[in-house]
């Protein structure tokens, strides 16, 4: 693996081909800065508040912290202008700490990105020993994971009190630790001006055990560590076993804990559980599994002198024999020598609960049929398997341009079901577990033949192509069509929208379902609100602005419903019609609590329609034959056609393109406003919650839909905003419907 690394640009991690190979050619995205302001509840400055962030995007991930200066301003730079995901945390040690929702990327690009940090209360609480008295320098942990950063550690006084100066109100797990006890663990409910609560210790337990190997003899060297207690991974305890394999906590609960084994050479146990006794008790932990052989010719027995063997896996529940489609590692196939093979099985998908995993191995060489083994368990050790392949045909032919001539750099692809492969904005994936190809002079590939589905996929300069086993079988040879291109631009009423997340959503092709190929098209539009897709697959999608939902999840806004034919233009223009609609969010009369507005998720919809009947009710009480005929006869008609399309719509869990999203942005004091709506009638839809979906505060979680209409305006479009004045969301879980 070679990072490459550019002034101004994001780094890029590139695997690189067999020395000798054909040289390679890299792409670097311009790299952007992000800012903003970081802010009290009341809109004040905070000065010199920690800033931590962490980007993804295709390929690769940046995590970084800045601080933000005298006046609460911070930037952090070498930050991608498309991120795939985005997570920040804010820190000050006068203001609760820890995730933060992350503002729309455009704010973030302009520096315009405002972060609000509350004030929060002062928890505090006791530590008591079963006889009563105070416990000294326990360790009390906010929190259900260790590993997250928002779980802050607090050590008890000699009055047996811990402090955290600064924590949310609401439900607050504690695990407290301390020599010679058993730890704690605590669900409290923290409210302003509760009373300190008791947490009482209870006396030590000892879990003591022993680390052996298959055959009994003692292990050395074994890190045993605690994983979960009681649903939570809080507790801190590990160690490393002796010669004499041997390993005890002398300070553990009387009920049962998860602990995780590993050691270097040997299989990991993961969530192995153990509970308190007198008894010692034994672990046995074996070799990884691993797999060696001969392939053969089938019909002389003779080693078959080149052959690939990919690893791979499948899942099943628990007491059933139906499986999960094959998962191939190509990354981790081995080559055989001489025909003999060795392959040690990475601990991949462990699997939990009712699932179950199980190994395989599958064999291809030029010339012959793939052949998979049986199934194996990874408990299994060392096996033997030998291999017999007969001979097959092999998957060859020339990839052409759009002009007729051979293709020269071509990369072929050929996926199965069970592979992973994406393509991000026309380009080929520089990670994938699906067999690569490029072509030369002669525009020639050749894969080793394969069974059931699957698909040959060809990228190139000059076009794009998918084939699937079965047409390609009939004729041979791949014919590169030309990429489409989509461009525009972007405008927030008569402005133009800078650093705008503009994204293409394709549907899905008509192709076998078992072979999935995956398409991303990403751009951001520039100072004159302009964007560009130079490289667009042939097909239909929806084109729209990526807008946030959280740190975890987005959706398209104002997508439009398009078709790209190869080799035209498409031009789009997305806002600068329809006017703003803006309004205030308050809470119900008689509440006294502030809330953190900034916090809320909102969401602007065209109204639904009724939903539409299934035709075939209609012929329901017809004959079968003649129902049959009937609904044959009717889908080649244009309704049936529409119909069909529709959905394949709502079975792609893409945004249906005749219900259009609107972006609605939330400020800190409750006011919201949406840009650019037309006119129509719309539900407004508001949800209290952080992002990852948990409640702000118990009991004050809540939805809102709020349904009004945009009047008709002189020209397709108004500068004065549509103001919905108060709206009141309510707290409970029941949603709220009101009409305007």
């Amino acid at each position: 693996m070679l990072r490459v690394t550019a002034k101004g640009m994001l780094p890029l991690d590139v695997r690189m081909d067999e020395p000798g190979g054909a040289p390679t050619t890299v792409q670097l995205t311009r790299a952007v800065s992000y800012g903003g302001l970081a802010m009290d509840e009341d809109g004040k400055p905070i000065p010199h508040a920690s800033v931590g962030l962490q980007a993804r995007w295709s390929g690769d991930s940046r995590t970084t912290t800045v601080l933000a200066d005298a006046e609460g301003r911070w930037q952090a730079s070498l930050m991608p202008a498309t991120p795939r995901g985005l997570t920040m945390a804010l820190r000050h040690q006068e203001y609760v700490s820890g995730p933060a929702p992350a503002p729309p990327i455009h704010q973030l690009c302009s520096g315009k990105a405002n972060l609000v940090m509350r004030r929060g209360l002062l928890f505090s609480g006791i530590v008591i020993g079963p006889d009563g008295t105070c416990v000294h320098d326990a360790q009390v942990r906010q929190g259900r994971d260790r590993w997250q950063r928002d779980s802050p550690r607090a050590p008890t006084d000699e009055e047996g009190r811990f402090k955290f100066p600064q924590s949310m109100p609401g439900k607050v797990v504690l695990t407290v630790q301390a020599d010679d006890f058993a730890p704690a663990l605590a669900k409290i409910d923290l409210q302003e001006g509760m009373e300190e609560p008791i947490i009482e210790l209870e006396p030590p337990a000892t879990i003591r055990g022993r680390v052996v190997n298959s055959e009994g003899a003692p292990i050395a060297g074994v890190r045993v560590a605690v994983s979960s207690w009681r649903g939570s991974r809080t507790i801190t305890w590990n160690m490393t076993t002796p010669e004499d394999g041997l390993f005890e906590w002398e300070n553990a609960p009387s009920d049962e804990v998860q602990f995780q084994l590993t050691k270097s050479g040997l299989r990991s146990l993961h969530g192995h559980r153990l509970t308190a006794g007198d008894e010692e008790q034994v672990v046995a932990m074996s070799e990884p599994l691993q797999v060696e052989g001969v392939v053969r010719d089938a019909l002389t027995g003779e080693s078959v002198g080149s052959c690939t063997l990919v690893p791979g896996m499948v899942w099943r529940q628990a007491g059933s024999t139906a499986r999960s489609t094959p998962h191939w590692q190509r990354s981790q196939a081995v080559a055989s020598t001489d025909g003999h093979f060795s392959c040690t099985f990475p601990q991949w998908g462990m699997g939990g609960g009712q699932m179950r995993v199980a190994y395989l191995l599958k064999a291809e060489a030029r010339g012959y049929a793939p052949l998979i083994s049986r199934e194996f368990g990874i408990d299994e050790g060392k096996r033997t398997l030998d291999f017999a392949l007969k001979k097959g045909i092999d998957i060859c032919g020339q990839v052409r341009l759009p002009d007729g001539n051979l293709a020269t750099g071509a990369e072929v692809f050929l996926v199965t079901p069970g592979s992973s492969f994406r393509v991000q904005n026309g380009r080929a994936p520089r990670h994938t577990s699906a067999a690569k190809q490029e072509t030369g002079a002669d525009g020639r590939y050749s894969f080793p033949m394969q069974t059931g589905d699957w698909r040959l996929v060809a990228l190139h300069d000059g076009g794009y192509v998918e084939m699937d086993g079965a047409p390609h079988a009939k004729s041979p040879g791949l014919a590169l069509l030309p990429w489409a291109r989509v461009e525009g631009t972007c405008h927030i009423g008569k402005s133009p929208a800078n650093g705008r997340n503009m994204q293409i959503q394709l549907l899905p092709s008509e192709r076998s379902a078992k072979v999935r190929i995956h398409h991303e098209q990403e751009a951001t539009t520039d100072g004159l609100g302009s964007f560009v897709f130079p490289r667009v697959p042939p097909g239909k999608g929806v084109v729209g602005i990526r807008t946030a939902l959280g740190a975890h999840s987005s959706t398209i806004t104002r997508g439009q419903e398009c078709e790209f034919v190869s080799g035209k233009t498409l031009r789009l223009a997305f806002g600068g019609k329809g006017r703003p609609v803006t309004g205030q969010l308050a809470v119900p009369q008689g509440a006294t609590e502030k809330m953190d507005w900034a916090m809320v998720q909102g969401s602007l919809r065209a109204a639904r329609q009724p939903a539409e009947a299934n035709p075939l009710l209609a012929m329901a009480k017809l004959p079968p034959a003649e129902r049959a005929k009937r609904w044959r006869e009717w889908l080649k008609s244009k309704a049936g056609k529409a119909f069909v399309e529709r959905q394949r719509w709502a079975s792609s869990s893409r945004p249906q393109p005749e219900f259009k999203q609107y972006a609605v942005s939330v400020q800190a004091d409750g006011t919201f406003r949406a840009e650019d709506i037309p006119a129509g009638l719309y539900a407004l839809s508001f949800r209290l919650g952080d992002t990852r979906g948990n409640p702000l505060r118990p009991g004050r979680s809540g939805r809102l839909r709020h349904k009004f209409t945009v009047p008709e305006m002189t020209g397709d479009s108004s500068d004065k905003p549509l103001d919905l004045g108060p709206i009141t969301v309510p707290f409970g879980a029941q949603p709220t419907r009101t009409d305007r």
